[in-house]
């Protein structure tokens, strides 16, 4: 493993911090791990298409600073593993589409997740709390979230 590039994350001011927007491997690695703060600010946000397509990345460890994941983020992307922090709040639509996720355990903070945001992965387990207020149409093709959607529809 070589470490990261001196600067792999573009960032951009966002509502209380920064969001990602860009990410530059440079090199590889399996294990990434998101830093709390970049450039001073808290990380709030990963963009839209960030990890998209990333082939090298395996698992993931989200900053508790993190509030949303933005649309298509680890879209057909090779993540395996995502370790969620206390914090997020929501998951956009398709955010992890098409990627070699296996298991997501939700933080309780979870409000939201967005429609398609774990279809067409392999994933095998989902750990929904009872805070999430909106699940959007078929985040996955799997059985659990038909239940997780009627359940939100009965709150």
């Amino acid at each position: 493993r070589s470490p990261l590039p001196a600067k792999p994350f573009v960032t951009e001011h966002c509502t209380g911090g920064c969001r990602i927007t860009a990410f530059f491997c440079g090199t590889i690695f399996s294990i990434l791990r998101i830093p709390e703060t970049l450039g001073g600010l808290p990380v709030r946000e990963i963009g839209e298409d960030v990890f998209k397509g990333n082939q090298i990345i395996r698992e993931v460890f989200l900053p508790k600073n993190l509030r949303i994941i933005r649309s298509a983020a680890f879209m057909n992307s090779s993540v395996q593993r995502v370790y969620f922090a206390s914090g997020l709040q929501v998951i956009e639509r398709g955010a992890f589409q098409e990627s070699h996720l296996k298991s997501a355990i939700l933080p309780n903070t979870v409000l939201e997740l967005g429609a398609y945001a774990f279809a067409d992965t392999p994933l095998e387990r989902l750990h929904l709390s009872e805070g999430v207020m909106d699940v959007g149409e078929r985040p996955s093709e799997d059985c659990c979230f038909q239940w997780a959607q009627q359940r939100v529809k009965n709150s």
